[in-house]
């Protein structure tokens, strides 16, 4: 068994035991050394299981759809660093975990869902890093008698935008040119965030010993295409940097890929000094 396993099994043995004072002070003083995807999973187990006891007080998330399939992903995985979190799963999957919650979308609705959170377990927050995403929200969302906030990255789905401020109390897209399909169309109010912070970030993709040089000034990590969810900007921004490379190629560095191998991709990211994406309409 490796020091890691060592750790978390010592610490089960004094929850065990009841010292849950100690225990946290264990927890904390371990994920300092180690914040560990397995550490901050299982801390964030330890208190849902043991809430009504505990004197330290953190936020306490509700997170939505993101996490239907797997948690926690990389959407979350940061936020277990601050706040205790309960995942919502649509799934119908056996868990003995408080960290999980499943319900049926057809039968649950959300004040029924939330009845049956751990106990001690008063949500602060409703969150969805990505609910325009072909999600299913529980029906009754709107109910929540606490905040409910939505962030939107697949832009491209802005039919869905009217029922989405209408379920939600604040969105939060991904750009401000997306404003005006919320404002006069329900009562969720538009967060004015800066770009990513309604998402999540590449950061735990990239091991802590990879170190690279920013020697490229500018990637493109797409290729043309004519799918319709893209609007036509792929196909456009590949034409603008082709030709920005034909001008500027001898004094900046400029890769255009696509197609890349995770590997492959990570290096591109992490060597670029700028990289492009583009996402929809």
């Amino acid at each position: 068994m490796d020091e890691l396993h060592e750790r978390i099994t010592e610490l089960k043995s004094l929850e065990t035991e009841g010292d849950l004072d100690a225990c946290e002070d264990g927890w904390t003083k371990g994920l300092e050394q180690e914040s560990s995807q397995e550490m901050l999973v299982e801390y964030n187990r330890f208190r849902l299981r043991n809430l009504p006891k505990l004197e330290k007080k953190r936020p306490a998330v509700l997170v939505g759809a993101i996490n239907n399939y797997l948690f926690p992903n990389f959407h979350t995985l940061d936020l277990l660093k601050v706040a205790d979190v309960v995942s919502l799963t649509a799934r119908l999957v056996e868990t003995k975990h408080p960290d999980r919650l499943s319900y049926e979308w057809e039968m649950d609705r959300f004040p029924a869902i939330c009845s049956r959170l751990p106990n001690g377990f008063v949500p602060d927050l409703f969150w969805d890093a990505q609910a325009a995403h072909s999600h299913i929200h529980p029906q009754g969302l709107e109910e929540a008698p606490f905040p409910t906030v939505a962030g939107l990255c697949h832009v491209q789905q802005t039919q869905v935008c009217r029922s989405l401020a209408m379920l939600f109390d604040f969105v939060a897209p991904v750009g401000r040119s997306f404003d005006p399909f919320f404002f006069n169309n329900g009562r969720a109010q538009v967060l004015k965030l800066p770009f990513g912070l309604n998402w999540a970030s590449f950061h735990n993709i990239f091991p802590e010993q990879q170190k690279t040089a920013a020697d490229i000034d500018l990637s493109l990590t797409f290729s043309s295409n004519i799918d319709p969810v893209y609007g036509g900007l792929r196909e456009k921004v590949v034409r603008i940097v082709e030709r920005f490379r034909q001008k500027w190629g001898v004094k900046y560095r400029i890769e255009i890929v696509s197609d890349l191998e995770k590997d492959k991709y990570q290096e591109i990211l992490g060597r670029s000094r700028i990289s492009v994406n583009v996402v929809g309409l």
